[in-house]
Formats: C-alpha cells, sequence, structure tokens
C-alpha cells in the first residue's frame, strides 16, 4: 500500500505540476497588469486544493491547533521548522493567508520547479551573509509589504529526526525591514510522512501548531538573533507537547 501510495503521489504531482504550465504563463502575464500580489490571491485557493490533495493520497491527516494567532487583514512572516519536504504542503493547505517561500537558491535548477517557484511569488536566497542573500532579503521584504505573506525555514535544510536545527537569523530581517509580525510555527510528524533522503511516503499524522504572534513593535525592538533564540525555544517546546 505504501508503494502504491507514493507512486500515485508522484503521479499526480506530474502531471498537475506540468499540465499547469501554460496556465502559470497566463497568471504571470496577468501580473504586470494587476500586480504579483493580486494574481498570487487569485492562484491561492487553487494551490491549496493541488497541496491538500497531495496530502489525501499520501494518507497523511493534519491536526491544525492555533489558527486564531494569525493576525487578520495584514501580512506576516511566518517561521517554522523544518522536517520534511512534506512541510510545504502542510503549511499551503492549511494556513489560508496567500503566501510564498524563501527557497534555498539550488533549486533554481530543476526546471519544473523553477517556473513553480517563481510563479507562486517565492524567492531564492543565497546562503551565507552576502550581497546577494541581502537583495534576497529586500526582494522578500518588498513583497511583505504588498500584501504578500512570506514563510522561512530558519534551520536551513532538513530534520532527519525531528530535532531542531541552529536557527539561522539573517532572513529575519524581512519581518523587520518589511514591518511586520512574526508567526512561529511548530510542524511535527511530516519526518515520519516522508523522512529526509528518502523517496517513500508513509501514511502518518501530522500537527500543525500555530504560535502567539510576535509583534511589529517586538520585532523592532530585538535584534534577528535574540528572535532567533525566542522562536526556536516557542518551536521547541510546541514540538515536546
Amino acid at each position: 500500500m505504501t508503494l502504491i501510495r507514493t507512486m500515485l503521489v508522484y503521479l499526480w504531482a506530474g502531471i498537475v505540476m506540468v499540465g499547469a504550465l501554460p496556465y502559470l504563463a497566463v497568471k504571470n502575464r496577468r501580473k504586470k497588469k494587476i500586480g504579483e500580489t493580486a494574481v498570487l490571491k487569485e492562484l491561492n485557493p487553487l494551490v491549496a486544493k493541488f497541496a491538500g490533495s497531495l496530502l489525501r493520497i499520501g494518507g497523511c491527516q493534519v491536526n491544525v491547533i492555533g489558527k486564531e494567532n494569525i493576525p487578520k487583514n495584514q501580512a506576516v512572516v511566518f517561521v517554522a521548522n523544518h522536517q520534511s519536504n512534506f512541510d510545504i504542503p502542510v503549511l499551503v493547505s492549511f494556513i489560508e493567508e496567500t503566501k510564498a517561500f524563501i527557497v534555498k537558491e539550488e533549486l533554481h535548477k530543476i526546471p519544473i520547479f523553477d517556473v513553480w517557484i517563481r510563479g507562486i511569488g517565492c524567492v531564492y536566497i543565497a546562503r551565507g551573509e552576502g550581497r546577494k542573500a541581502l537583495e534576497s532579503i529586500l526582494t522578500a521584504a518588498g513583497k511583505v509589504k504588498e500584501g504578500l505573506c512570506m514563510t522561512i525555514f530558519p534551520e536551513g535544510t532538513r530534520s532527519i529526526d525531528g530535532t531542531l536545527g541552529e536557527f539561522k537569523p539573517g532572513a529575519l530581517k524581512i519581518a523587520a525591514k518589511a514591518n511586520a509580525p512574526i508567526v512561529p510555527i511548530a510542524i511535527n510528524g511530516t519526518k515520519d510522512c516522508m523522512p529526509k533522503g528518502k523517496k517513500m511516503i508513509y501514511a502518518k499524522p501530522i500537527t500543525l501548531t500555530i504560535l502567539p504572534a510576535i509583534s511589529i513593535e517586538e520585532v523592532k525592538a530585538n535584534d534577528t538573533k535574540t528572535l532567533a533564540q525566542r522562536i526556536k525555544s516557542d518551536i521547541e517546546s510546541a514540538l515536546k507537547q
């Protein structure tokens, strides 16, 4: 059953991602007319349905806690731990706000992924603190100012066993430069659905815990290292519960 489930997920993902390329091209042209954020809000329900279908086919049931902690009517920066490639479908499907992701630059090399990544507003970021990374942070902050939520995985890579890695503070500058609240998110169980380094998909439960937001005032009052430590501690506590 696990093998069949895995094959169906990959088959369905391939069909949709390739089949939707002409539609994405049309939407990309519309960005010049009505703006990127407006187009992404149009795309959001369809992308969420696609993400949800992958989870259903994979047999992964998601329990969501704390949706009321997401501030209303304003763009925020979501900061989550990273256990699996399934983290993104979970966040896309179960957080209704229109959002994009900060993604590692290496994914640019995968042609179809690259079209999708750009099409749904994601921003590539180079590793380190160099000029290219700063440019990416400023680009992402600009999108947040225009009303698009941005999602960050500050560990920079997936965890093998669920243990939190170091939270790199650099990308948290997006919130400070965009004057946006930060919403920490704890994702637990995706490592069992699709472990790092594995291709198989297993039907396992997932818990998505949305923690209380860190206000704009708190973001401004603290440096990014302090914020990173606080967010890591909050997420770690949620994962233990």
